[in-house]
C-alpha cells in the first residue's frame, strides 16, 4: 500500500513538473514570436509625416508642429511649421542624415541577450489585446525597456515602457505603436525626467526636484514611392550637380 502511494505521488509530481514546463514554454512563446515578427518588419523606404512635440518645464510650455520627409537613404528634411499654434513663415528647415530612425520599432527591440523578460498576463492596450512582459536589462544602461506589450494577433509591440537617464536628468517614459498601411509605426512617445533642485537654503523649494515632460505625437503618415532629391537641399543651398 505504501509503495503504491509513493508511486502515485511520484506520478503526480512528474505531471506537475511537466505542466509547469509546458506552461513556461507557452508563456515564452509570444516573446519568441515577437522577436521573429519584429525582425521581419521593414521600415518604410520613403515616408512623410507630421508630429507635435510638446515640452513642459517649470516655467513654460512649448508646442511645435513639424513636417518630416525621410527617404530610403536616411536623408531627412524637418520643417518646423508652427510654434504654440502660430504658423512659422517661412518654415524653419533642417536637413540631416541618420541611417536609423530613432523611433522605429526595431530601436526598442527586447532582445534575448540584452533583457530578461517575465510573463505578466494579458491586458487591453489601446483597444488591442496584448501579452505583457516585465522586462529587466541584463546590465545597467542609460536607456532600458521595463515593460513590453505584444499584440496577440500580429505579435508586434503595442506599447513599451522604459527608464532613461543622462545629462543630469533621470526618469521614465513610454512609446505606443500601431499599423500604418503596410508598416508598424510609432503613435506617441512620452517621457518625464527630473533634475536635482537648488541646494541653497534661501531659495524657495530648495532641494525639490525640477520636473520636465516631453511628448511627441505622430500622425498623417504617407508612404510615397519616391521623394524628389531637391526636398533634401537646404533653402538657399545649391542643388548637387546634375540635379
Amino acid at each position: 500500500m505504501h509503495k503504491r502511494a509513493c508511486a502515485i505521488a511520484l506520478i503526480l509530481v512528474s505531471i506537475g513538473l511537466t505542466t509547469q514546463i509546458a506552461l513556461g514554454a507557452t508563456r515564452l512563446r509570444p516573446l519568441e514570436t515577437y522577436r521573429s515578427a519584429l525582425a521581419r518588419v521593414q521600415p518604410p523606404p520613403n515616408v512623410v509625416f507630421e508630429y507635435l512635440e510638446t515640452r513642459i518645464g517649470p516655467e513654460r510650455v512649448v508646442t511645435e508642429k513639424h513636417l518630416v520627409y525621410r527617404n530610403r537613404s536616411g536623408d531627412e528634411r524637418n520643417e518646423t511649421v508652427a510654434v504654440n499654434g502660430s504658423a512659422v513663415v517661412p518654415a524653419f528647415v533642417r536637413i540631416y542624415h541618420r541611417d536609423a530612425w530613432p523611433y522605429d520599432a526595431s530601436q526598442f527591440a527586447v532582445s534575448a541577450d540584452a533583457y530578461a523578460a517575465t510573463y505578466a498576463g494579458t491586458t487591453i492596450v489601446g483597444g488591442r489585446r496584448t501579452y505583457r512582459y516585465a522586462v529587466v536589462a541584463a546590465s545597467p544602461e542609460a536607456f532600458a525597456i521595463t515593460d513590453l506589450f505584444i499584440d496577440v494577433d500580429r505579435y508586434l509591440p503595442v506599447k513599451e515602457s522604459f527608464s532613461v537617464s543622462g545629462s543630469g536628468c533621470s526618469g521614465s517614459g513610454e512609446i505606443d505603436f500601431a499599423p500604418a498601411a503596410a508598416y508598424w509605426m510609432p503613435l506617441e512617445i512620452k517621457t518625464t525626467c527630473s533634475t536635482p533642485g537648488p541646494s541653497t537654503s534661501d531659495v524657495a523649494g530648495a532641494n525639490k526636484p525640477v520636473v520636465y515632460r516631453e511628448s511627441i505625437v505622430f500622425g498623417n503618415y504617407r508612404f510615397p514611392t519616391a521623394i524628389p532629391s531637391e526636398i533634401f537641399v537646404a533653402p538657399g543651398a545649391a542643388a548637387p550637380a546634375g540635379e
